[in-house]
């Protein structure tokens, strides 16, 4: 039987053959096939910058990989990353979050991806990381995989034009804007604008190297005098990182006029929040959505009471309590935007 390199983690069940998968940690020369691998489960992930970027950047901690290996190479695989959470009184919280999780056909179905996921929250844990989130649809295999790990489940919406989805009339403009001076601007106001929600935190290395420095690059634009749009562009899309405006009409406003400048480019707009009343514009606006989860793993129940002020309790932990407003383990409401899920 192979060795169970991650401790804690069992080996998945006998894959075709009858040979267990080995579940390694931080296999030393994995990095190239884990990509490959990734780019062939997720078409166009990235590559060794991509993974540079996300595991081995200079302003955060260093990344773990989890990998399950078969007869020939890699089957599955998933990565930690590690973040500051800012609580809404201002408490922070060391946590992990789970991303980057692949599996080979030939690897579905044996209980490897279940394997890798305890194996991130344990091993965050370890770290010293309480807590470990994921984002998914609410449609993805994943979303079971993290119900049956056990999780605080806080609803996201993924949302996005296409070919049906209405052109706004002509509205605000939108205009590049350079300079630092204009990244600190929008830092600032995005900042101000999460205070009193669970969000990630970050000093402005980890800002600008989350927001501005990513692989693909960063456009910062301004929308009429209103609002500030960070914007991504990969293949089609215009990816709405972070977007801060003055009021909530504001903040329709702009993202109405980010939509018609992406249609009439021929392009599709991409955007994503935690927040409910952001679901509810995205709608309004005519965009398609996709519901989702942030997903709060809990591999430290002591650690996570400390942080909270809370005497964790004999017996089981039901997750269900770190979702629940009002209950002392509560870890919401959140405020995130697709430019702090990778």
């Amino acid at each position: 039987m192979p060795e169970d390199r991650t401790p804690g983690v069992p080996p998945a069940r006998p894959g075709p053959g009858g040979g267990e998968f080995e579940i390694e940690l931080n296999p030393p020369g994995a990095e190239a096939e884990f990509v490959e691998k990734l780019n062939l489960c997720f078409d166009h992930w990235g590559d060794a910058r991509t993974f540079d970027w996300c595991f081995r950047r200079p302003a955060a901690p260093a990344g773990d990989l989890l990998v399950a290996r078969g007869d020939h190479g890699l089957v599955s695989g998933a990565a930690v990353t590690y973040r500051t959470v800012v609580l809404p009184d201002g408490r922070q919280l060391f946590s992990g979050i789970a991303m980057a999780a692949w599996t080979l056909p030939e690897a579905r179905g044996k209980g490897v991806f279940g394997r890798l996921l305890a194996g991130c929250v344990r091993q965050a844990a370890r770290r010293g990381a309480p807590v470990t989130l994921s984002w998914h649809t609410a449609d993805n295999v994943s979303t079971r995989g993290v119900q049956r790990v056990g999780a605080g489940m806080f609803p996201t919406s993924y949302a996005f034009s296409g070919p049906d989805t209405p052109v706004p009339a002509a509205g605000l403009a939108v205009s590049a804007v350079a300079g630092e001076a204009g990244w600190e601007r929008v830092r600032s106001a995005l900042e101000a604008s999460r205070v009193g929600y669970t969000r990630i935190g970050y000093s402005p290395a980890e800002w600008r190297a989350q927001f501005v420095d990513r692989p693909l690059g960063s456009e910062l634009v301004a929308v009429g005098e209103v609002g500030w749009a960070v914007v991504e562009r990969a293949g089609e899309w215009d990816r709405v990182q972070a977007l801060v405006a003055d009021t909530d009409a504001g903040l329709d406003a702009c993202l109405a006029a980010l939509l018609r400048r992406a249609a009439l480019s021929g392009r599709r707009l991409f955007v994503f929040s935690s927040l409910p009343s952001w679901a509810r514009r995205f709608s309004r606006l005519g965009l398609q959505a996709r519901p989702g989860f942030l997903s709060v793993m809990l591999g430290d129940a002591e650690g996570l009471g400390r942080a909270l002020g809370v005497q964790p309790e004999a017996g089981a932990f039901a997750h269900s309590r770190l979702e629940t407003p009002g209950d002392p383990w509560y870890l919401g409401p959140w405020n995130v935007q697709s430019g702090d899920r990778m």
